[in-house]
């Protein structure tokens, strides 16, 4: 698939899919078939019923992607959604048997959480711990342990850092928390796997999760659908009340295209996932080499051992970074220099390079980030933009 826009003569290239993906050909079909359906899934009638059993099909299908059981699955509007439901149905419904819950969290997670938990706090319904991760951005299992109090209700940590793209120990966190469960049932342990979704595999049952986020925008699915799996037991207390959709946890008549295309793009990125995850990770270390060759001082963000092959956090020193992907931009490439969640509130630093240490390269970092369409043909693209940045100075190479 190309994409259709163009500058004057000259394609542009695409190296922002850690934001957004484009909608895979065959989701865009199964949109289109159900568009056609557009009964209220709530209704009695045989249209309603129709309705009914298409998302739950999808449903059935969704699950097969996590290793999880239908009842198991919320649809939500989103991943962010998600990850609100996910902490404030926790905390919520652990008050009343807590008093006022404590969560951990760590200092590198996605805005969707980070806001939510110092907004509870700020509010004073929570108390919170932040742990810093390495220099890596990993985040130790055995702080998590020392964080371990009490009345610690909740430990939410993502799979995959959106914005350096560091794999975090799920599986050890998740058998850690299942150890210090109390006779009451917490800590419950919560994943945001949004980044994760096509090229790491992901099994509640593998990875001991209670919670686990996905975000449709990140896997090739439509815009404005997430999901939740909440574990069988497990009791939140709902954000969107209403009409009691979604076993009552998220209210609102269904998006019965967006479930369906959402369920079927979980599908398409299973089976393609072993052979888009190696040829991914050819180009980024392709992407590695012939940067390091343009501009030799370049330090990459990253684990060494532990990062997903989809993105790349480069940073080149002394520089700003905004003014680097405004000027890719103009050339034709589009990049970005940190999580789009943030950037569009005018932050020009990294909360996450801060958290790790990099404190040089907290302004100074643009992150690339791979997918399906992406060719060493455009990482050479790269490279060429990157050299006329060169030789406009917006990035120094000593």
């Amino acid at each position: 698939m190309k994409f259709p826009f163009f500058r004057g003569d000259k394609k542009r290239v695409y190296l922002d899919y850690a934001s957004s993906t484009p909608i895979d050909p065959s989701v865009t079909r199964i949109l289109t078939e159900s568009f056609a359906v557009f009964y209220n899934p709530s209704s009695i009638h045989k249209e309603g019923v129709l309705a009914r059993n298409k998302i739950e099909l999808a449903r059935s299908e969704a699950v097969r992607f996590i290793d999880a059981q239908p009842d198991e699955i919320i649809f939500t509007g989103s991943g962010t959604e998600s990850c609100v439901l996910a902490i404030r149905g926790v905390v919520e419904q652990a008050r009343s048997v807590v008093g006022k819950p404590h969560v951990i969290t760590s200092m590198i997670e996605h805005a969707s959480v980070l806001e939510t938990i110092k907004d509870l706090e700020r509010r004073a319904v929570i108390r919170a711990t932040y742990l810093q991760p390495d220099h890596e951005g990993r985040i130790s299992v055995d702080d998590i342990k020392e964080s371990i109090q009490e009345d610690t209700v909740l430990i939410s940590v993502m799979m995959v850092n959106n914005e350096v793209g560091t794999i975090e120990p799920i599986k050890d966190i998740g058998l850690l928390v299942r150890k210090h469960k109390n006779e009451k049932g917490y800590p419950l342990f919560h994943t945001d796997a949004s980044q994760a979704v096509l090229y790491n595999e992901i099994s509640v049952l593998k990875l001991h999760t209670d919670l686990l986020t996905l975000d449709g925008i990140k896997c090739r699915g439509p815009r404005g659908i997430g999901l939740l799996y909440v574990k069988r037991g497990i009791r939140l207390a709902p954000v969107l009340t209403g009409g009691g959709q979604e076993k009552g946890l998220r209210s609102g008549t269904e998006n019965i295209s967006a479930i369906c295309g959402f369920a079927h793009a979980l599908t398409q990125a299973k089976q393609e996932r072993e052979v888009e995850t190696n040829r991914v990770e050819e180009v980024r270390a392709y992407a590695k080499i012939k940067i390091k060759n343009v501009i030799p001082n370049v330090v990459f963000n990253e684990s060494k051992t532990h990062h997903s092959p989809h993105i790349l956090s480069v940073c080149f020193p002394a520089c700003d970074a905004e003014f680097v992907v405004i000027s890719l931009d103009a050339l034709g490439i589009a990049a970005a220099w940190g999580s789009a969640c943030k950037s569009i509130h005018g932050d020009t630093s990294s909360y996450v390079l801060a958290a790790m240490g990099k404190d040089d390269c907290m302004q100074s970092s643009v992150r690339f980030s791979f997918g399906k369409e992406t060719t060493k043909k455009d990482i050479d693209a790269l490279c060429d933009a990157l050299v006329e940045l060169v030789h406009r100075k917006v990035i120094t190479t000593t």
